[in-house]
């Protein structure tokens, strides 16, 4: 019986090594090359000596290999299932090009594949990297998804930096297509600043409620925040409630308003469209029609 081949001998066999860290990545053959790697590791991923012939191999081409549009799918099977000595090796590798990796629409993904995988001491290396450009990583496309992953795996008092990055702007990362997001991500933490970003989002409360990314961190603050926040912003909700039913925005923050609050508070938001006159107005618009509906049919199960 012939025996099989190692992984990594296999891999020569295919060329992988080459073509992969070849400046030509969009060919077919590295396309071929990439996913029969991933392949193979997912089936010899116990296989720590295949794991290591194949790191043997790329290592020299890693840094590129995590940006390049087909070998970065290779380097988050190898953070996934390397050990931890192995994922080091891999995580030296990524020093010093953090946040050109974070912007990178590719290099973005083996980078929150590391986050997730590394210990503590590298998240935290990472971060230290990032530190000073969390505003600009926060609102781009790529990014963002690595800010708001940071958030998640650390701590909230090792958060200052985003929350120095927030403070002052938080309107500007409300209404950011990007940087809503991480704003989201950011208020589910006790961070220091919560307080004070709180502060400034209630200040433009209104504004938010009709912008077309505002109203998400809105939506969010209402499911998550504390009793005495959320009768605030139901509050708001209340006094605008038609000018927000016909809103194609605001309406969705409605009927969060609807769903979070309490059966007094449900009453008064449809107490407001009791007149002849608003319902006449409401029941026919694209918007105010869809909020009265689903109104009427919540305060229906719920009171």
């Amino acid at each position: 019986m012939q025996t099989a081949q190692p992984l990594f001998l296999r891999a020569r066999s295919c060329t992988l090594s080459r073509p992969l860290a070849a400046p030509r990545m969009a060919s077919r053959r590295s396309r071929e090359a990439s996913k029969y790697l991933q392949e193979a590791l997912d089936v010899n991923q116990a296989d720590v000596a295949a794991i290591e012939g194949v790191l043997a191999e790329i290592m020299p081409s890693a840094a590129h290999l995590m940006c390049d549009s087909f070998g970065n799918y290779v380097m988050q099977k190898l953070f996934e299932q390397g050990t931890e000595e192995q994922r080091t090796r891999l995580f030296a590798q990524m020093r010093g090009e953090i946040v050109h990796m974070a912007k990178n629409k590719h290099g973005c993904r083996p980078l929150q594949k590391a986050l997730e995988k590394v210990t503590t001491e590298q998240r935290l290396a990472i971060a230290r990297e990032l530190r000073g450009h969390e505003d600009d990583c926060s609102f781009n496309v790529n990014g963002n998804h690595v800010i708001q992953k940071v958030i998640e795996l650390l701590d909230a008092s090792q958060l200052g930096s985003v929350d120095a990055a927030v403070l002052g702007r938080a309107q500007a990362f409300a209404q950011d297509q990007f940087a809503c997001r991480v704003l989201s991500v950011l208020l589910r933490k006790n961070t220091a600043a919560k307080t004070q970003i709180l502060k400034e989002l209630r200040r433009v409360l209104v504004d938010l409620c009709l912008h077309q990314y505002g109203n998400y961190v809105v939506q969010g603050l209402m499911r998550e925040c504390t009793a005495e926040d959320r009768n605030m912003m139901i509050d708001v909700v209340t006094a605008n409630v038609y000018r927000f039913s016909k809103d194609k925005f605001a309406s969705n923050v409605v009927e969060t308003a609807i769903l979070t609050g309490n059966a007094g508070q449900r009453r008064a938001i449809l107490n407001c469209w009791a007149h002849r006159e608003t319902l006449l107005d409401l029941v026919p618009d694209q918007f105010g029609n869809y909020v009265f509906s689903e109104a009427a049919s919540i305060h229906e199960v719920h009171d």
